[in-house]
């Protein structure tokens, strides 16, 4: 994963091995235990997309904030949380 950070955005990258198979948004289903990442990007993401193929693939998404001047002096959000979570395979 690699993040990159500017005044009122940030940018996510997560690279993986690839596939044939385009990412998209799932339906949610009840019967499903996973395949739900997308859809959450794409509930909390202004932009989102993919680039690559078989070989190897990024998917990126940004996040965007108004500026908060008054409280830090320049287009720094008040709070950003950046969690990290794996689990066993």
């Amino acid at each position: 994963m690699t993040v990159y950070r500017a005044d009122v955005r940030v940018r996510v990258e997560v690279q993986d091995d690839g596939s044939d198979q385009v990412p998209v948004v799932r339906p949610f289903d009840d019967a499903r235990d996973c395949g739900y990442g997308l859809g959450l990007v794409d509930l909390m993401a202004h932009r989102w997309g993919h680039h690559g193929g078989r070989r190897s693939r990024v998917v990126w998404f940004m996040l965007e904030w108004e500026a908060n001047r008054e409280a830090s002096g320049s287009g720094s959000p008040t709070r950003v949380l950046l969690q990290y979570v794996t689990s066993p395979d």
